[in-house]
């Protein structure tokens, strides 16, 4: 399904009317992306593969500060 097909279906569950259209386009792209963001964090289904280089005088490194964004887990 595809994004414009997840809009028109939830308009159409909205039952939207011209005459009285309590949501904007804007609104409901913003709710299906929230949505989006919210499924892919709770069911941890998108992965990313970073390299880290690793220095002899580093011990640990702040995964967060390294990779530059949300970071829900570290594999090996």
């Amino acid at each position: 399904m595809t994004f414009a097909q997840l809009q028109a279906e939830t308009l159409r569950r909205l039952e939207e009317t011209s005459a009285g259209v309590v949501w904007t386009v804007a609104d409901i792209e913003a709710a299906l992306n929230d949505g989006y963001a919210e499924i892919t964090d709770a069911t941890e289904w998108r992965e990313t593969w970073r390299t880290i280089d690793l220095l002899g005088d580093r011990p640990w490194y702040d995964g967060r500060y390294v990779l530059g964004e949300d970071l829900l887990t570290l594999g090996p």
